[in-house]
């Protein structure tokens, strides 16, 4: 479980950052970058350390994002706030897990 669990850390502290990013830089270089990252990330490397609880608000920012949602600078930056303290409930929740246990709470993706 070490690696995998060395891995989520990586990515989650990645995906705070990025959303963070988005959130609150005026660098429009900097914002662009980020928004790269937050959906790479969605499209690939968390969904195989999050969980359903981190992939719905994944999901609810992405919505600002893509204007599913209509969100101004501060719905942004609560649903950021939101993310990093699911993405920290997740790992903490996800280090006394056995393999078998850590896919349990995983969205299939078909």
């Amino acid at each position: 479980m070490k690696p995998l669990l060395e891995k989520q850390l990586s990515l989650y502290f990645e995906a705070a950052s990025a959303a963070s990013t988005i959130a609150t830089t005026a660098d429009l270089s900097e914002r662009r970058k980020a928004i790269d990252a937050f959906w790479r990330l969605y499209y690939g490397p968390l969904v195989v350390v999050e969980n359903t609880v981190v992939s719905g608000a994944m999901k609810s920012f992405g919505n600002c994002l893509n204007g599913v949602d209509e969100c101004d600078k501060d719905e942004m930056s609560d649903r950021s706030l939101s993310l990093a303290t699911r993405l920290q409930d997740s790992m903490l929740n996800s280090w006394n897990m056995k393999p078998e246990d850590f896919t349990k709470d995983k969205f299939k993706y078909e």
